[in-house]
């Protein structure tokens, strides 16, 4: 893998996360239906499938690779849903951050190196954190 792919990195990090949270949320009675419980859990492990698949398709169809990469790390966003909760927002902004940047490299563009997505992306997931942290509640 090209050190410039640092978002193949962020999204198997965002795959395991997808995991234990979907596992979590079946263990986890959290007083909704279980209906939801079920249907959220089956779209974060087909996130994680399609990361799973991605990054092993790359080798032989890069395209297509960075595409399931970009699709599979959608669910991801839903932790921007927590903004109360810091992690949550971060790793929402790293899957958003992980998408555009797989989205970008299957169109063929010039990938972006890791040095200027965390400068651009960091002071920004910065903001978001210490913004949530501010919140009344």
């Amino acid at each position: 893998m090209n050190s410039s792919k640092w978002w193949i990195w962020s999204a198997a990090v965002i795959a395991v996360l997808m995991l234990a949270l979907g596992v979590g949320n079946l263990i986890e009675d959290d007083g909704g239906p279980l209906w939801g419980q079920i249907i959220f859990a089956a779209v974060l492990f087909a996130g994680a499938l399609l990361i799973a698949r991605g990054i092993r398709v790359r080798r032989s169809s890069p395209q297509l690779g960075s595409r399931l990469i970009a699709i599979g790390v959608l669910p991801g966003l839903s932790g921007l849903a927590f903004f109360w909760f810091p992690p949550a927002v971060a790793v929402g902004l790293l899957a958003l951050a992980s998408s555009i940047a797989a989205f970008a490299d299957s169109r063929g563009a010039k990938a972006v190196s890791t040095r200027k997505a965390l400068a651009v992306g960091g002071p920004i997931a910065l903001l978001a954190v210490l913004m949530t942290w501010g919140l009344p509640g």
